[in-house]
């Protein structure tokens, strides 16, 4: 793949990445799920962050060569 066939893949993957967004906001505005994620925050906030935290110690390790098993 050339560099401007790179550049095309990420110009379209960030459209449909926008368009996808925008979708999705444009749903659930003004529904009741948008409230209950409000009230369920730090619980999704702390999961995200426990998955992020996992998937970067597994990269440090992978990196590092570390056996773990």
């Amino acid at each position: 793949i050339t560099n401007s066939g790179r550049f095309i893949m990420a110009i379209m993957a960030g459209v449909i990445d926008t368009t996808w967004y925008v979708l999705v906001a444009a749903v659930l505005a003004g529904t009741p799920i948008v409230d209950k994620l409000r009230v369920n925050a730090v619980i999704i906030d702390r999961s995200i962050g426990m998955v992020l935290l996992m998937l970067a110690i597994l990269l440090i390790v992978r990196t590092l060569g570390l056996d773990i098993s």
